[in-house]
């Protein structure tokens, strides 16, 4: 298999890295306006934000929008993509906001990031800009999981999940992944939290069958084993795209159309009182 094949495919990157679907977005601001009026709604905070996918969905609900990142090139990313008079983005941690006055934010939202957080400072500084009553947000979901439209038989979804927990691959996992394959839910907030966990919030979108070995190039476990042992990280994959023309019975996976399913999870806090 050519070596250039296995570099990030930024199509597949896209697929699947989507934006949280809007009953995700729903449950969050479901739970803010229980605790706080939408007329109080005035700054939302999104950090580990990456180009802004979560922040563009839920910067028309608040006044002012800030996202933050310690990637400078997905905020130059974001920057540049812009057209929201009442957002900023900036280079910066979750653990410190210096931009963020104390006592101000509303509501405070991580999409698949959470887990790789100093959680201690992470929460000292939530501590210090949420105000009472203020929510954060961790949203998350893990590996999707593909179907075939026309045999609806598990063949596909099993096929995934035995390269997803390939013991070559498992061992190249980063154990800050731990959170995400248990759905947040050991992801414990402070005492001074009132915690909500919500999960299987399922969404489903068509795609195509190459798409798949694709998005297996994503997976930094993948990378990890690449640059390990680039030979066999090589044959695991060519391995797969022949396991998936077999059990799609097809040569032609590009246009082999299959459906994907996202299992989204959030888990919520409130603070409360000072």
């Amino acid at each position: 298999m050519p070596t250039e094949k296995l570099s990030y495919n930024s199509k597949a990157y896209s697929l699947f890295r989507p934006n949280a679907p809007p009953k995700v977005i729903d449950v969050i601001l479901k739970y803010l306006e229980e605790n706080i009026p939408k007329d109080q709604w005035n700054i939302f905070v999104d950090v580990g934000c990456g180009n802004g996918q979560g922040l563009k969905q839920l910067s028309r609900h608040f006044k002012q929008c800030y996202g933050f990142d310690i990637s400078e090139g997905q905020i130059k990313e974001a920057q540049n993509e812009n057209v929201l008079n009442n957002v900023v983005y900036d280079v910066c941690p979750a653990e410190t906001l210096p931009a963020i006055k104390d006592k101000s934010v509303q509501l405070l939202t991580a999409f698949t990031a959470a887990h790789y957080f100093d959680r201690p400072k992470f929460f000292k500084e939530t501590d210090r800009v949420l105000v009472e009553n203020g929510v954060v947000a961790f949203v998350g979901y893990y590996i999707p999981v593909p179907n075939d439209p026309i045999s609806k038989d598990k063949a596909l979804p099993d096929l995934m999940s035995s390269i997803a927990n390939n013991p070559e691959l498992v061992k190249h996992e980063n154990p800050l992944m731990t959170p995400i394959k248990t759905h947040y839910r050991d992801l414990k907030f402070p005492d001074n939290y009132e915690y909500c966990h919500k999960d299987n919030i399922a969404f489903t979108f068509p795609a195509h069958a190459q798409d798949l070995i694709g998005y297996i190039q994503t997976w930094s476990f993948f990378q990890a084993f690449l640059e390990d042992n680039k030979t066999a990280a090589e044959t695991l994959l060519k391995n797969f795209e022949r396991d998936l023309k077999k059990v799609l019975k097809t040569d032609d996976l590009n246009s082999y159309e299959i459906t994907l399913t996202f299992n989204y999870f959030i888990g919520m806090g409130r603070k409360k009182s000072d």
